[in-house]
């Protein structure tokens, strides 16, 4: 699945959101997101090789890097990167919807 960079999985997605469009009532908000367990698409992966280069800038320059801005859902991804990791924290910067994310060390 991963040669046509989820072409498949888009499409399915997309036929999933007209059947819902026609079958549900449109006072309704909802909100369809197509995923596979165990595999992340190429924007979620490029948002994890980032938080790795930019963790790996932060440890050895012992500096804090901010990250441009992202929207909610790019900012999850990068938060749940480093739940897991005890010696950088992040932390979202800014108002409004687009917000960036500071990376410093865990003290």
């Amino acid at each position: 699945m991963r040669k046509n960079n989820f072409e498949l999985l888009e499409s399915f997605e997309h036929l999933v959101k007209k059947f819902l469009g026609k079958a549900c009532d449109p006072q309704i908000n909802y909100k369809v997101k197509v995923t596979c367990a165990g595999l992340a698409n190429s924007r979620d992966q490029e948002l994890e090789d980032l938080a790795r280069r930019m963790r790996d800038k932060v440890l050895a320059g012992k500096k804090p890097v901010t990250l441009n801005s992202m929207s909610p859902a790019e900012r999850r991804i990068i938060h749940q990167f480093f739940s897991q990791d005890d010696r950088v924290k992040t932390t979202s910067l800014g108002d409004g919807h687009y917000k960036k994310i500071e990376i410093t060390l865990n003290n």
